[in-house]
């Protein structure tokens, strides 16, 4: 059955969509308009049937790594997740939460992309009733308090989306955790980062440290951090001599450097040569742009929310 789909005129004035390829832009116009998208955004999909966006099969996974470097959408195991869709919804109804919920019920509980999702809108006040029961990770479960945060039900509190658990607030204190948790938060990001990025000689330094805490008070969640760290893990800045750029201290400098980590999360690992050598002008280069970037897409976002 056929719907309508609004597609708002500004998105010809942006310069993220204006910076994307036009096979990129073709793919990301499909990905919310064609019939297999609901409310949520994420929805199963097979390569083949993305061709209908008329990018040919030998481009696809090109396209797709350039969609998801730009933080518009991401592809993983069969699944295609268009970022902001529900973000940019008109209207907010109870009807839109139910379907919204439906669509990720329908998802694998497992699966990354359903996780990310959750982690991004569970905490909406709108659909926190709807999408509350579905907060579950393999080995315990969550369930979403009343103001968003997240209470563990068995299991280890390590194995919860520390996403979940708001923005440095603590269950139930009001006035948020205290140092000492504070610390072992900073302390599992080290240990996350030396694991994944393959470092287990580092030493948990202070300007490492203080990066990392510098992140968590501006508001990125234990889960955001972590995510940047699984970004740099796969796809890290590689100089010109075959260096990895994936320091901790690198990956939580600043909150846009943090962002542009998080976003490397779809791109094609480095281990299998597909990424680039960055030499230091090229880093440099990409850091600016990124920046602008960033200020612009939150510049964009505040006049949205002020003209709802």
């Amino acid at each position: 059955m056929s719907r309508r789909e609004d597609v708002e005129t500004a998105i010809w004035s942006d310069p993220d969509f204006e910076e994307l390829s036009l096979e990129a832009s073709a793919l990301y116009l499909w990905s919310f308009t064609n019939p297999r998208c609901g409310m949520a955004g994420i929805y199963k999909v097979g390569r083949r049937a993305m061709t209908e966006s008329k990018v040919s099969p030998d481009r696809l996974e090109a396209v797709l790594a350039e969609l998801a470097a730009a933080g518009f959408a991401y592809y993983e195991d069969g699944v295609l997740w268009v970022r902001s869709r529900v973000k940019h919804l008109r209207t907010r109804t109870e009807q839109i939460a139910k379907s919204i919920a439906k669509d990720i019920d329908r998802l694998p509980a497992e699966h990354p992309l359903r996780r990310r999702f959750l982690i991004t809108y569970a905490d909406q006040p709108w659909l926190r009733d709807y999408l509350r029961p579905l907060v579950t990770v393999p080995g315990t479960s969550v369930t979403l308090t009343e103001n968003g945060s997240a209470e563990p039900n068995g299991g280890n509190v390590g194995d919860v989306p520390q996403g979940f658990l708001g923005k440095g607030k603590g269950k139930g204190k009001g006035e948020g955790s205290s140092l000492s948790d504070a610390r072992a938060v900073t302390e599992r990001l080290f240990a996350y980062w030396q694991q994944q990025c393959n470092h287990s000689d580092a030493k948990f330094t202070a300007d490492r440290k203080s990066k990392v805490e510098a992140r968590l008070r501006e508001g990125y969640t234990e889960e955001q951090v972590r995510q940047a760290i699984d970004g740099a893990a796969r796809a890290p800045f590689i100089d010109e001599k075959g260096k990895r750029h994936d320091d901790l201290h690198l990956i939580c400098r600043n909150g846009s450097k943090l962002e542009d980590f998080m976003g490397r999360v779809g791109l094609p690992s480095s281990s299998n040569g597909a990424s680039k050598a960055w030499g230091p002008e090229q880093i440099a280069a990409e850091v600016a742009a990124s920046e602008r970037r960033n200020a612009e897409r939150a510049r964009r976002e505040a006049e949205m929310e002020a003209t709802r």
